[in-house]
């Protein structure tokens, strides 16, 4: 028989070994899903034109609800909720809540504007955005973000098609040269796969590379 079986005192220290293990590991793993404060007058907002300080309607709010899982190896972020709202004539909105938690507002969109960044302590209840002045492509590259930034459930992303449409018309309105066909059709693919679902958004993304080809065998 095993002496330690005889020695309980023996035991116990290796049992308490254990717990403290199991009790690090527990403490080291966590989940927290983001809930950004608003006050009452940060959560009814309104966007301006940060030029003219006049109220921009038609403007498309994204936001979206974070998880953030940490263990002792890596903090990893996902989406777990998106959804977005659209400013009124008089510029005014509604920051929702989702199981009571408050939203990341990831962006303030409407074709040709740029959202201008404040800090907390400007803020508030008042959104600026500007018009875009830039080069296309860095235009193209500030939609990419936008896009990317919005990784979310899928049934998420088809509730918001209409914020994706409107990147994808803005896109296709820039085209100039083949390289910004290319970032037109990288939009478009977002916004089919967000009305129709993955699979559709690829047909159609082959199909309109078969015309091309034909039309490109007729010149």
């Amino acid at each position: 028989m095993n002496a330690a079986a005889n020695n309980p005192g023996e035991i116990m220290p290796t049992l308490r070994q254990i717990m403290s293990v199991a009790a690090v590991v527990i403490s080291g793993c966590s989940t927290t899903y983001s809930d950004t404060q608003y006050t009452t007058e940060q959560r009814s907002r309104i966007v301006l034109n940060a030029v003219t300080r006049q109220p921009v309607p038609g403007v498309i709010i994204a936001f979206k609800w974070v998880r953030t899982d940490a263990d002792i190896e890596a903090t990893r972020h996902y989406c777990v909720h998106a959804e977005i709202a659209m400013s009124d004539r008089d510029g005014r909105y509604q920051v929702p809540a989702w199981r009571g938690l408050g939203p990341m507002i990831v962006a303030q969109y409407k074709a040709g504007m740029t959202r201008v960044w404040q800090t907390p302590r400007d803020d508030h209840g008042v959104d600026l955005i500007k018009p875009f002045d830039g080069a296309s492509k860095q235009r193209f590259e500030e939609l990419e973000r936008l896009v990317n930034s919005l990784n979310c459930p899928d049934e998420d992303i088809h509730e918001m098609q209409s914020l994706f449409v409107a990147i994808a018309d803005e896109a296709q309105s820039m085209v100039h040269t083949d390289a910004d066909a290319r970032w037109a059709e990288s939009f478009q693919i977002t916004a089919d796969a967000a009305k129709y679902g993955s699979e559709v958004a690829k047909m159609r993304h082959a199909a309109r590379l078969n015309e091309l080809g034909k039309q490109g065998g007729k010149q």
